[in-house]
């Protein structure tokens, strides 16, 4: 695999792992001009250093195609990893117009060139199948939940001192729908329910919201969150709450339910997939902060189904998004 991100070199090595880093541009037009004739050369060398057969490039596939170059020449197999729709971009004006055309060239020659191409979830198969036309190449191995990182302990554990907590994790935008998650916290705590807001993230809307609820007691912004620090935040038990307008896979869906917390979530994107409403979750529609409501009272006033859901969800993700259950999708895409 070439991973075109930030490696831990350390923790790669400590699991058994070599990598080698490409060499840093700080210039960034001079970079974009030089990337694809670096991923192009460090790929032959991956591939002859590593004795491998597949190369996939784990992070941007709008690059994927002199990896796919290089591999070919080699007689190698090459797939593109899609993690999200890179036309989401800036497309205002002239420069974002031809910025545009430019992507959608580059993802069309660059998919052409691979053997195979993995999409994130279903949401995105349908968009790149919609784009390129490439359907018989095409398969949905989502992200998947590292099992000794996100452990559900023996708990059920949703308050501290008779007070519940609510979590939030993500991207604090408008699309996640924070403010209406907020909206549903004040409107219980009017109603007498001991609630705290633990609000994990940063974004355009932190200053915003982080101004408005600055007199309302029990909302905490905690800020960025590392993705090695989730694990010990959702640990600390709580309810998950998810009211994105827009979502694509909604990977924290699944953190969560390996981790024994339960989650409300709006219905939109991949979480009806995954989630199954009053079975491992609970699914809300969009911008209904009395459906908000309403879910996290369910799960603070019925233990019996808020225990069963929790089960229910651990068990799903164990069987679907297990990195046992990922490395076997992998291995069958050339089989």
């Amino acid at each position: 695999m070439l991973y075109s991100g930030a490696l831990n070199e350390d923790v790669l090595r400590s699991e058994g792992i070599s990598s080698f880093s490409m060499l840093s541009l700080k210039n960034r037009r001079i970079a974009k001009i030089f990337l694809p004739v670096m991923l192009f050369g460090y790929t032959g060398v991956f591939l002859h250093r590593y004795k491998l057969d597949v190369v996939m490039n784990a992070n941007n596939h709008k690059w994927m195609f002199p990896v796919a170059l290089a591999a070919r020449l080699r007689g190698k197999k090459s797939v593109a990893r899609i993690a999200g729709d890179i036309m989401l971009g800036r497309t205002k004006g002239v420069k974002g117009k031809l910025a545009l055309i430019h992507n959608k060239v580059v993802e069309k020659v660059s998919l052409f060139a691979v053997d195979k191409i993995v999409c994130l979830s279903d949401s995105l198969k349908e968009i790149t199948i919609k784009r390129t036309g490439f359907d018989k190449k095409v398969r949905v191995i989502s992200q998947g939940v590292d099992s000794d990182r996100f452990i559900m302990t023996d708990r059920d554990k949703i308050s501290e001192n008779s007070q519940v907590r609510l979590i939030f994790i993500g991207r604090i935008e408008i699309n996640k729908g924070l403010h209406y998650a907020l909206q549903a916290f004040c409107r219980l705590k009017e109603r007498g329910i001991n609630l705290y807001f633990d609000i994990y993230g940063d974004g355009s809307q932190r200053a915003f919201l982080e101004n408005r609820c600055q007199n309302i007691k029990g909302i905490h912004f905690h800020g960025y969150i590392y993705h090695d620090d989730i694990p010990s935040a959702l640990a600390e038990g709580g309810i998950l709450v998810l009211p994105s307008i827009y979502e694509g896979f909604g990977h924290v869906v699944l953190e969560a339910m390996a981790s024994g917390v339960p989650v409300i979530a709006t219905a939109v994107g991949d979480l009806p997939k995954f989630m199954e409403n009053g079975n491992n979750g609970i699914l809300v529609p969009v911008r209904d902060i009395e459906a908000i409501s309403d879910a996290i009272l369910r799960y603070i006033n019925d233990p019996e189904f808020r225990t069963g859901c929790i089960g229910n969800a651990k068990r799903y993700v164990n069987n679907e998004h297990s990195y046992r259950v990922l490395r076997e999708k992998h291995l069958a895409l050339f089989s």
